[in-house]
């Protein structure tokens, strides 16, 4: 895998192991299906959204997951380079059940990407300014 993308496009049915956010680093570690192998994803972000998860069972079926990359400029309104939610109330509960509401009152131009861990549910949710800034390393398998 030589790309954040390429990684991303590998995590399907994978299990969310841990998570923990310290210092403006957002950090996940997956176990993914199609090698199994484990890694390790360091983001760098100021904002996450996590679910409260019981990581003790090994093979939770609700830590089942994949990831998955937004680009946020092309779902969101702005306004005076900002991300603002949208007029009516139905597309503000879409976007906010997609993660996208993150993003609101953020700069465009410091905030880029949305990254979601999709389980049963959102389980985990990050903004990210630059997909390049996105590092992992395999730490098992």
């Amino acid at each position: 895998m030589k790309t954040f993308e390429e990684l991303v496009s590998q995590t399907g049915d994978s299990q969310l192991k841990d998570y923990h956010f310290q210092n403006g680093i957002a950090t996940l570690k997956l176990e993914l299906y199609e090698d199994d192998s484990t890694v390790r994803i360091d983001f760098p972000t100021k904002l996450i959204f996590a679910q409260t998860l019981d990581f003790t069972y090994t093979h939770d079926i609700n830590l089942i997951c994949r990831l998955e990359i937004i680009a946020l400029e092309t779902v969101l309104q702005t306004q005076h380079g900002y991300y603002m939610p949208p007029a009516d109330f139905a597309n503000v509960m879409k976007e906010t059940r997609r993660g996208l509401s993150l993003a609101y009152g953020q700069k465009q131009s410091e905030v880029k990407w949305l990254v979601n861990v999709i389980g049963y549910d959102r389980l985990f949710s990050c903004l990210v300014s630059e997909l390049s800034d996105v590092r992992w390393v395999v730490i098992e398998g």
